[in-house]
């Protein structure tokens, strides 16, 4: 008789061992894929950028192997560096310093002249990083969406 009743309690021990949390709902959203914590201190080069810009009904596309022409370093202290060589004549025509958090899958930057920026990680290992942004204005029938993927230099 104990043994019938601990066959019995089986599927209510296995559901209460159980370590899921069900408050967290259902996250089948591709872009909630990657748990992030950090991303490696240093020096990451733009290689590849692809997207779109929809603005009305005229859309721009564009994907593009990209060298030399944009770094980000991320520092200790929470902050990144941001260089960009507008004209790609090997001078950096752009650079800023700003904060950065992470929160779960999200990179956001809080730049001082344009506001927080929130990109999504879709990728994230030691040697590559890849980012992703997206803007939707539906009252001005606007939407932009780019996508960077990073190396890992130093």
């Amino acid at each position: 008789m104990k043994i019938r009743h601990f066959i019995l309690l089986l599927p209510f021990l296995a559901a209460a061992c159980d370590n899921t949390d069900e408050t967290a709902g259902d996250n089948t959203d591709k872009n909630d894929q990657t748990e992030t914590t950090s991303i490696h201190l240093g020096e990451w080069t733009l290689v590849h950028k692809a997207g779109y810009e929809l603005s009305d009904e005229e859309k721009e596309e564009w994907d593009d192997t990209i060298s030399d022409r944009e770094w980000l370093i991320f520092h200790e202290d929470g902050t990144y560096t941001q260089k960009i060589d507008e004209e790609e004549n090997g001078t950096i025509s752009y650079e800023s310093t700003s904060r950065y958090t992470i929160d779960g899958n999200r990179l956001i930057t809080h730049r001082e002249v344009d506001g927080n920026l929130e990109q999504t990680i879709l990728k994230l290992t030691d040697s590559e990083l890849v980012l992703e942004e997206f803007t939707e204005q539906p009252e001005y029938n606007y939407k932009y969406k780019n996508t960077k993927t990073y190396q890992y230099v130093e």
